[in-house]
C-alpha cells in the first residue's frame, strides 16, 4: 500500500507462488518524507502507507534484524498497532508443524475497529465484526458511512495494475435531514473535495478517487424514515494514472445513478455494485456505532494436516484505515 494505491493482491500473489515474504507499506513517492505523505495527483493520488517493525529495542541493529526476519507489518497510513502469534511463533516466522494451530493477537487502533480477518492460504477462515449495528428497525437518526471502493488487480497477468477510479458527482438525502457531512480520508482539497449545495441543504457535491482501497465520508442524518434513501449521481469520468496499460487502456466510466434505500439495510449495512469494464466497483452504506472498541484481543483455533500453510491478519477500521500482518507459516519450507 502506497501513494500509488492499495495492492494487497500483489502480496498474496507472492505467497501463492511459495515465496516466504513479509508485508510492508510506504509512501513510494521518492520525496524523502518518512512517516508523512500527502496526495500529489496523477499516480500519487492518496496518502502513503507506513511500514511497522516489531523489534526488541529501538536500535539500528534491532530494527534491521526485525525487518530481515519479516517481523514487520503494513498499515494504510494510520499508526495502528498489530501483533499476532501462532503456537508461540511470531509474525514472519515458520512455526513447527502442528495439526492444531492457536492464533492469538492484539490490535490497538486509531479509530473504532470494524473487522479483524484471518486469512489462510488466500482464503478467509475467520472474521470478527466489531462495528455492525444490530437493530430490528431503522434508527431515527445517527451517523452513516458512505464508502467508494474499486479493484486494482491487473486485467492481464502481463499488464500493469488498473489505474485510479474517479468518483465525481452528487449525494442527495431523500426524506431525512442531513445535519452534517465530513470526509474521512480526503487529504487534499485540490484532488478530493466535499461541499454542501448552497440551495439544497440535503445535497452534497463530491469528488474522490480509489485504487484498490475505499474512500469514505460520514453523514449525520436525523428524522430517518422507512422511505429515506440516498441518491448518488455519478458523472462521466475516465480512469487515469498508474503504469502505462498494455492489454486494457484506461476506460471511460459512464454516468450512473445509485439509490440506497435505508429500509434495505441488513445488520446495518448494504452495498451496490457497478460493473466498470471488466471490474466490479462498490458503494457501501453502513450505520456506525457512536463508539467502538479500539483495543481488541482475539484468538482462533484452526486444525489441518497440511504442511507449509500460512496465515495473516487484515484489520479494517471505521475510518477505512487498514493494517496487514506479515504471515506465519506452519511446517514445510519455502519453495522459492
Amino acid at each position: 500500500m502506497s501513494q500509488h494505491g492499495n495492492f494487497e493482491w500483489f502480496g498474496r500473489m507472492y505467497l501463492n507462488h511459495g515465496h516466504q515474504v513479509g508485508f510492508t507499506a510506504a509512501s513510494d513517492n521518492h520525496l524523502s518524507q518518512p512517516g508523512y505523505s500527502a496526495p500529489q495527483g496523477g499516480s500519487l493520488s492518496q496518502r502513503g502507507g507506513l511500514g511497522a517493525v516489531i523489534a526488541r529495542e529501538k536500535t539500528t541493529d534491532a530494527l534491521f534484524d526485525a525487518m530481515r526476519n519479516l517481523q514487520a507489518y503494513a498499515t494504510s497510513g494510520d499508526r495502528i498497532i498489530l501483533d499476532i502469534d501462532l503456537n508461540g511463533a511470531s509474525m514472519g516466522t515458520r512455526a513447527p508443524f502442528a495439526e492444531e494451530r492457536l492464533i492469538t493477537g492484539r490490535v490497538v487502533g486509531t479509530a473504532p475497529i470494524d473487522t479483524i480477518t484471518l486469512v489462510k492460504n488466500d482464503s478467509v477462515v475467520w472474521q470478527r465484526d466489531l462495528l455492525s449495528r444490530e437493530f430490528d428497525k431503522l434508527p431515527k437518526g445517527g451517523r452513516f458511512q458512505l464508502s467508494f471502493a474499486s479493484q486494482s488487480e491487473p486485467f492481464h497477468a502481463g499488464d500493469n495494475p488498473r489505474g485510479w477510479r474517479p468518483w465525481v458527482g452528487t449525494i442527495e438525502v431523500v426524506n431525512a435531514d442531513l445535519t452534517g457531512a465530513r470526509p474521512l480520508d480526503f487529504a487534499s482539497v485540490r484532488l478530493q473535495h466535499l461541499r454542501r449545495d448552497t440551495d439544497n441543504p440535503r445535497l452534497l457535491h463530491f469528488q474522490t478517487f480509489s485504487r484498490g482501497d475505499a474512500s469514505a465520508l460520514e453523514l449525520d442524518l436525523e428524522n430517518v424514515k422507512r422511505t429515506t434513501s440516498i441518491v448518488i449521481q455519478l458523472q462521466e469520468a475516465k480512469e487515469f494514472g498508474g503504469g502505462p496499460p498494455v492489454y486494457r487502456s484506461h476506460q471511460k466510466v459512464m454516468a450512473s445513478e445509485v439509490t440506497l434505500d435505508l429500509r434495505d439495510l441488513e445488520r446495518g449495512r448494504m452495498s451496490s455494485t457497478l460493473d466498470t469494464h471488466n471490474y466490479t466497483d462498490t458503494i457501501t452504506l453502513r450505520a456506525i456505532l457512536d463508539r467502538g472498541e479500539q483495543d481488541v484481543r482475539f484468538e482462533f483455533t484452526d486444525t489441518s494436516t497440511r504442511q507449509g500453510e500460512y496465515y495473516y491478519v487484515r484489520v479494517l477500521q471505521a475510518n477505512d484505515a487498514k493494517a496487514w500482518s506479515s504471515p506465519i507459516w506452519v511446517g514445510g519450507h519455502p519453495t522459492r
